[in-house]
């Protein structure tokens, strides 16, 4: 496995670290890829550092980690975590989707049960992917994929017809959201989970006392314990990662087997990026 961060840097501290022509600067920033094993990201840390406890300041605007994977480790691996990176607006809520707050963690509201049909604007969905999100980690899949998942009889995934913001008593014929609801595989170390890179959250400021949520943002690969895991080729972590806020909710993890990768992999299926998980 190799590991890639990207950052985006604020051009007014990049020259601290590289040269003007090293990597792409939008005016206000500049993209950087740093592999984990390079030197050069033990000085973006100390630099972050530096300038959090002497400014109260950041150095990088945005980041993002990547994993990539030879073919031997992605077919040795019974189980991945699953990652959209297709996500749009707007969310369930804005167009008439209600939770039951009631069904939430009364700490960090994580777990609130939708009781009504997803609504959306089906124009808003990514059209060349076959799954993507909502900023509130609403799953959407195409027609293609639920073809697919039913004709080989995946198992511990269901759909359900989006409705449109429009014609709300209109199902949509092409998009379906996914439900997992299989959700009792706990995450547990050496799991990483913190606000950013640099920051593996010590003082628990994003993490609930109830372990219903466990972090703002996962920084590792997912362990989970075996023992948790059911037969089904769609699971959900019983644990959340991220935050309430606004439209923004808490969303647990999902896992895929081996079998769903193979899956997506040879009907040419678009939209999922997979990381291996780790059964400890």
């Amino acid at each position: 496995m190799r590991e890639l961060f990207e950052f985006r840097i604020w051009e007014e501290y990049a020259a601290l670290l590289f040269r003007p022509d090293e990597h792409k600067s939008s005016g206000l920033s500049r993209k950087v890829l740093i592999y984990a094993d390079d030197l050069k990201l033990i000085e973006v840390r100390k630099l972050q550092e530096r300038l959090h406890s002497e400014y109260g300041k950041g150095l990088y605007s945005s980041w993002d980690i990547y994993r990539t994977y030879c073919k031997a480790e992605m077919e040795a691996s019974p189980w991945f975590k699953l990652r959209i990176r297709s996500v749009f607006e707007p969310a369930g809520e804005e167009c008439g989707t209600i939770y039951d707050e009631a069904k939430a963690c009364p700490i960090c509201h994580s777990g609130a049960r939708q009781v009504t049909a997803l609504y959306l604007p089906t124009s808003r969905i990514p059209k060349m992917k076959d799954l993507s999100a909502t900023i509130a980690g609403e799953m959407v899949v195409s027609h293609k994929l639920v073809e697919a998942f039913q004709r080989h009889k995946v198992t511990g995934a269901e759909f359900a017809a989006i409705r449109s913001k429009r014609s709300p008593d209109v199902e949509t014929p092409d998009w379906y959201q996914m439900i997992v609801p299989n959700t009792g595989i706990r995450i547990v170390p050496p799991t990483r989970t913190g606000i950013k890179p640099f920051d593996e959250d010590h003082e628990n400021e994003q993490r609930c006392e109830r372990g219903d949520l466990i972090g703002l943002n996962l920084l590792s690969e997912v362990s989970f314990a075996k023992e948790t895991a059911d037969d089904f080729d769609v699971q959900a972590s019983a644990q959340f990662v991220g935050l309430k806020s606004g439209l923004l909710r808490p969303e647990r993890v999902i896992f895929f087997s081996q079998r769903v990768r193979r899956l997506l992999e040879s009907e040419g299926l678009k939209g999922a990026e997979l990381e291996v998980a780790h059964s400890v």
